[in-house]
């Protein structure tokens, strides 16, 4: 047997969980983006003071931004 061989079929075989992973965290980061979305327009759909939503949200995107720019 060749040894170029046995490196192509491990290489192979290695790809299919590699592919199986990427498309497992592809479907986790969607699902992710829609449920986030769906909670801001659930937020805006049934809460009464508007102000409050977009306070929240200007808070929520203000603080982690805010570490961020401290750690870098």
């Amino acid at each position: 047997m060749r040894p170029e061989v046995g490196r192509q079929n491990e290489e192979h075989v290695t790809n299919k969980p590699t592919l199986a992973l990427k498309c497992f965290f592809l479907a986790m980061a969607v699902g992710l983006v829609f449920s986030t979305l769906l909670g801001i327009y659930m937020a805006f759909k049934y809460n009464r003071s508007r102000a409050l939503v977009w306070s929240m949200l200007l808070i929520g995107t203000a603080i982690p931004a805010g570490l961020l720019a401290m750690m870098g």
